[in-house]
Formats: C-alpha cells, sequence, structure tokens
C-alpha cells in the first residue's frame, strides 16, 4: 500500500551479488507493466547487469501534472502521487537488491517517458539519467520544470508521430498529446544541464533494414561529459518504439500509428546510453 492505494510493480533481477543499475520502467497510456514487457526487448537487460522495475499507473495512465487538454485518455484518480509512488518503489528495489544508487535510469515510452521526465524534474538529484521514447515534455511541465542537478537525456522520437507530434500540436485529441516540439525539450533540458543550446554533431545512422521506409539520424549536443542531452531521430517514424525483433500488428493499428524502424532495438540504445554491454556509447554518443 502506498499512500492507503494498492500499488503494483514487477521486478526483473540482474544476476545474484551484482550491484549495477537500476532501471525504472514506465508504461505508455493504455498499457500496463506486462504489455510494455511484451512489447518491447527491454527485459533482456537484466542478463547484462541490471535490474528492471515495471511500474504500473493507475487507470493506466500517469499523474505526471498534465493539464486536462494536454492529455489523452483517461486521467488517473484525484490525488495520486505517482512521483512519491516511484521514490517508494526505487527504495524498497534498492534495499532488496543492492543497486548502485548512483544509477538510476528512468526508461519510458509516450505517457511514460513524459512521467520519467515529470520525475526527473523533481528528483534530479537521484536520476542519473532518463531515455524517453516517442515522448516530450507538455506545456505545463516546461513551465514549472526546475533541475536540482544535470540529467542525462535521451530522446528517442518519430518525424511522423501522429500522437506525439514531432513538430508539436497546440491542442489533444482522442489519438493525439497536446506537446511542444521535441526541438524545445532538447532545448530545454539542454540549458537546464548548463550547456550551449546548439546542436554538436548530427549524423545518420546505419541504414540496416531499408524497407522499413525509415532512417535513424543521432543529433548530439555539446555537453560535456555526464551532462549529454541527445536525440535519435526516426525519419519517417511513428508512434513506435525501434526494434530488430518481428511485430505482428493490425493493420489498422499501422495506419493508426505510423512506421516502425528495425535498424537498431530501443534495449539497444538504452543500453548504449547507460554503459552497459561491449557498445557503450558506439551509437548514442
Amino acid at each position: 500500500m502506498i499512500e492507503g492505494r494498492e500499488r503494483t510493480w514487477t521486478v526483473e533481477r540482474a544476476p545474484s551479488g551484482s550491484a549495477g543499475p537500476l532501471l525504472v520502467m514506465l508504461h505508455g497510456s493504455l498499457q500496463d507493466d506486462k504489455a510494455f514487457r511484451a512489447l518491447t526487448s527491454f527485459s533482456r537487460l537484466a542478463g547484462e547487469g541490471a535490474t528492471l522495475v515495471w511500474l504500473n499507473g493507475l487507470a493506466n495512465n500517469w499523474a505526471d501534472g498534465r493539464r486536462p487538454e494536454e492529455r489523452s485518455g483517461r486521467a488517473p484518480p484525484a490525488n495520486v502521487d505517482d512521483v512519491r509512488f516511484i521514490d517508494a518503489v526505487i527504495a524498497e528495489v534498492q534495499a532488496e537488491t543492492g543497486t548502485d544508487p548512483r544509477r538510476v535510469h528512468l526508461v519510458g515510452a509516450s505517457a511514460g517517458g513524459i512521467m520519467a521526465l515529470t520525475y526527473a524534474c523533481a528528483r534530479a538529484e537521484r536520476v542519473a539519467s532518463v531515455m524517453a521514447f516517442i515522448s516530450a515534455m507538455p506545456r505545463s511541465l516546461l513551465d514549472r520544470c526546475r533541475l536540482a542537478a544535470p540529467v542525462r537525456l535521451l530522446i528517442v522520437n518519430g518525424t511522423a508521430d501522429p500522437v506525439i507530434p514531432f513538430e508539436g500540436s497546440s491542442f489533444a485529441n482522442p489519438r493525439r498529446l497536446a506537446v511542444p516540439a521535441t526541438s524545445e525539450t532538447i532545448s530545454f533540458w539542454r540549458r537546464a544541464n548548463g550547456c550551449p543550446v546548439e546542436d554538436g554533431e548530427s549524423r545518420a545512422l546505419p541504414d540496416h533494414n531499408p524497407s522499413d521506409r525509415t532512417r535513424l539520424t543521432l543529433v548530439t549536443s555539446k555537453c560535456p561529459q555526464g551532462r549529454e542531452v541527445s536525440l535519435i531521430r526516426i525519419e519517417g517514424g511513428g508512434h513506435r518504439l525501434p526494434s530488430t525483433r518481428a511485430t505482428n500488428i493490425a493493420p489498422a493499428a499501422v495506419r493508426m500509428f505510423g512506421a516502425q524502424n528495425h535498424d537498431v532495438d530501443a534495449s539497444d540504445l538504452v543500453a548504449d546510453f547507460i554503459g552497459l554491454g561491449p557498445q557503450r556509447g558506439s551509437i548514442t554518443q
């Protein structure tokens, strides 16, 4: 019980004796932890030394402080504090598993990405990095966020996303969130981390699967090490996480959510950004 409510989460432990990183996994709207796990390959990171904790939002959504006009779908019940929920889960999992408190990373998709950014704004001193997929900061979060410490950030967004438009949208409907352009999240975070706002290097990543009709472009920052703010822009990508595994999705869903990139897997981007496995920054930095 947390704040008088039954809250649930699932832990995937790293191998015994590993004091590795903790990944806080935050699902998208209308999902739960089981759906998020089933649709992605993030679970494999437990075998590479990370402990993953998959949280469940109430009403399959997050209490992230968005205004009603910024939200689509159902909102959680009133007076829910998901920042405190994440606090409690992190404390419990760290006590049980011995994960490194300096290596707490948040991974979120869509609304889960917004919750990850919201938590980092409130608890920057406890967060090493945020990896937000198909997500961006809503205007209300841009207005109130004050980072107390630098937090590394990776944003992975598609330029043809119909749900979280890459160039922004001023109003929400049942299939679209009201968010500023992705560039505003990137600029805000670079300023907050004490970096120049201008892009660093921009380079195309290998197009391993030309048939998916998308391409990846990495845009780095001029931030010093430990404060990096990077964007992976999926040219032609929709509201779907990049994946190298086959995904069975109905044609109607493809029309609704757009194209999926198959050049790289989202789990590889996370591992690369936080330094798990052999690549260690070869993709995202």
